[in-house]
């Protein structure tokens, strides 16, 4: 996991130098119509196991046009137990044009962990982890004041 995060940050710095002096796909970085500073929370429910808990979410913008994401989640029913960490970065870009002047390009990479474990109570415990990576590009339009919409895939 260290190996990881040490390579996050790598193309993080590398990745800034490139968007500070031309831009992703050759654009210039624009400012930004949005906010990447938030924190929020969620209640999450699985249909695996039926199991409930909270998810948490956050975004804090490091550079003009780069921020860095994560989310931690728990979820527990009965003898169910899911936990998931996520963490990457962001990199958003204001696209220029007559009727997509309120919409950022987003590009997101994160790297994901997620533990679940089941207790059946006579000693045989399950336990199963799993690490991937999250690639997903996407758009974040402001509709009106205070209604935006963002859509992405990945």
């Amino acid at each position: 996991m260290k190996k990881t995060a040490l390579a996050v940050m790598m193309a993080v710095v590398a990745g800034q130098a490139v968007a500070q002096e031309r831009g992703l796909f050759g654009m210039a970085p624009q400012p930004n119509t949005f906010s990447y500073n938030y924190f929020e929370g969620k209640a999450l429910y699985m249909d695996h196991g039926d199991m409930a808990g909270l998810k948490v979410d956050g975004s804090v913008s490091v550079v003009s046009n780069l921020s860095i994401i994560g989310s931690l989640s728990a979820a527990t029913r009965d003898r169910h137990d899911f936990n998931g960490v996520t963490v990457g970065v962001a990199y958003h870009q204001l696209l220029k044009g007559t009727s997509l002047q309120k919409t950022d390009f987003v590009l997101r990479f994160e790297v994901e962990r997620q533990e679940f474990k089941y207790d059946n109570r006579v000693g045989r415990d399950f336990k199963d982890d799993d690490v991937g990576v999250i690639l997903s590009a996407g758009v974040r339009h402001d509709l009106v004041t205070d209604l935006e919409v963002y859509t992405d895939f990945g």
